[in-house]
């Protein structure tokens, strides 16, 4: 199966906590970002819930 390169911008603070997580389960990006995918045109919709946050998240890119 042919694949493409992914690209996105996410804050470093948060990218590297989910690095530590995916770590310790010997989890890749590519691996996680694989199965969410998966899971997704599984069921249709995003696996989780997903909220507003309560505080202003700053988005800008850096």
């Amino acid at each position: 199966m042919k694949t493409v390169n992914l690209q996105v911008r996410i804050n470093e603070d948060l990218k590297q906590e989910v690095s530590s997580i995916l770590k310790t389960q010997g989890l890749s990006y590519t691996s996680m970002l694989d199965a969410l995918f998966r899971q997704i045109i599984k069921e249709h919709r995003i696996p989780f819930a997903i909220a507003l946050p309560t505080a202003p998240i700053d988005e800008t890119p850096t």
